[in-house]
C-alpha cells in the first residue's frame, strides 16, 4: 500500500514487522517513499516510472 493510503504509524509498524521477516519485501507502490518505510529496516522495493498509460 501507498503512503497515502496507510499513516505513518501503519508503514512503520509495518516496515519493522516486514524486517522481522527473513526474504520479505516492502514495496512503496506509487505512493512514493517516506522515512516511515526506511525506519523499521526492511528491504524496499521502489517503482519508478508513472502510472499512467
Amino acid at each position: 500500500m501507498s503512503y497515502g493510503a496507510f499513516g505513518e504509524r501503519t508503514i512503520a509498524t509495518l516496515s519493522k514487522g516486514i524486517a522481522m521477516a527473513q526474504g520479505a519485501w516492502m514495496s512503496a507502490y506509487e505512493g512514493g517513499l517516506s522515512d516511515h518505510h526506511l525506519g523499521g529496516g526492511a528491504d524496499i522495493i521502489v517503482q519508478i516510472g508513472s502510472g499512467l498509460s
